[in-house]
């Protein structure tokens, strides 16, 4: 009957499932599991990136090839010189690229029209506040409306929180375009 002399199992009131010296122990451990499943929510697409539960990471962007001029052996005729229109010159479009975020929205109450944004500028119908993958200031499209960062706000990296007037247009807003989207990152 050691086990009933050390105090692990009594059968009377005040029973101990772990004795008084290992309780310290336990709580330690059972803090530090908590601690490390945080970190690991937090930090795990970084870990995993190919993980189906990760965020998506999408390059800033996209790679161009390299383009080497090929000599050639063959002699190169001098044509006479005629006079010919100038072209109009096209604008190159600036690359952009496409990221998928967290889609949520905010209202008045506790945030209302004029109260102050992370820029430093009163808040206004259409603002929006970005996760941290996003700068301040950065332009994108959402359902072909151009929108600007210039708020910030406690969700995740990928994560873009859109103001609306009550919480019932909000609603509605969520229901129609759901939980996740996809922006395309305009140039500044």
């Amino acid at each position: 009957m050691p086990l009933l002399r050390h105090g692990f199992l009594r059968h009377h009131k005040g029973a101990r499932l772990i004795p008084r010296r290992y309780a310290a122990h336990f709580f330690y451990s059972l803090w530090f599991i908590i601690f490390a499943l945080m970190v690991a929510v937090r930090v795990g697409p970084w870990i995993f990136p190919g993980h189906p539960n990760a965020e998506p990471v999408t390059p800033a962007y996209a790679a161009e090839p390299r383009r080497t001029p090929v000599p050639t052996s063959t002699p190169i005729a001098t044509p006479t010189p005629t006079i010919a229109p100038t072209p109009v010159p096209t604008p190159t479009p600036a690359p952009t690229t496409s990221m998928v975020v967290h889609l949520t929205f905010y209202t008045c109450e506790p945030f209302c029209i004029g109260d102050l944004m992370a820029n430093g500028q009163p808040l206004d119908e259409g603002d929006v506040a970005c996760g941290y993958a996003l700068d301040t200031g950065q332009r994108f499209l959402f359902n072909g409306v151009e929108y600007t960062c210039e708020d910030r706000g406690a969700g995740p990296h990928y994560w873009v929180d859109f103001w609306k007037p009550t919480y019932e247009i909000g609603q509605a807003w969520q229901a129609e375009v759901g939980m996740y989207g996809t922006i395309r990152l305009l140039p500044r």
